[in-house]
């Protein structure tokens, strides 16, 4: 009788090492599942430090055009300055090269920058304004210097 509770007993602590072992392997899964493996979580951090470097420039480039007192708007620049503050560390995070800037006319513009992974795939993508959208590649975002830059939460 003391075999039987012997094997009972052993064979309720395997029953009970598979299911704790298929539980830890069932939440790892859905954890890949629901975020992606880590290195796709660096490349979405990088396409988030990418967007803020943009909304840098974007605040830097609305001051330049809206900053006077007099309330006369100055015109874009042709080129992005690279004696503005902080724009020698407003490259991207990966290739180190600067961003892409196209003046439309004198308070339009574009920049661009070329994303690892399309916002859609950002877990936290319901906090960012849809005006932060952008597919995997190259994207270019379009402003008005004289209307405010759309808000970006830092993540």
């Amino acid at each position: 009788m003391t075999q039987e509770i012997n094997e009972h007993h052993k064979f309720t602590d395997q029953a009970f090492a598979a299911i704790s072992l298929g539980s830890v392997v069932a939440g790892v899964v859905a954890a890949f599942w629901l975020l992606g493996s880590p290195g796709n979580q660096r490349l979405i951090a990088m396409d988030r430090e990418r967007l803020r470097n943009l909304q840098d420039i974007a605040f830097e480039l609305e001051t330049q055009v809206r900053g006077t007192n007099t309330g006369e708007l100055a015109s874009l620049p042709e080129a992005l300055p690279s004696t503005a503050s902080g724009a020698e560390t407003k490259q991207d995070p990966l290739t180190d090269e600067p961003y892409e800037y196209i003046r439309l006319s004198d308070t339009t513009y574009q920049l661009c920058a070329i994303f690892a992974t399309a916002s859609e795939n950002d877990p936290l993508r319901r906090s960012v304004s849809e005006r932060w959208q952008h597919s995997a590649g190259r994207h270019c975002f379009e402003f008005d210097a004289t209307e405010s830059v759309p808000f970006l939460p830092y993540y």
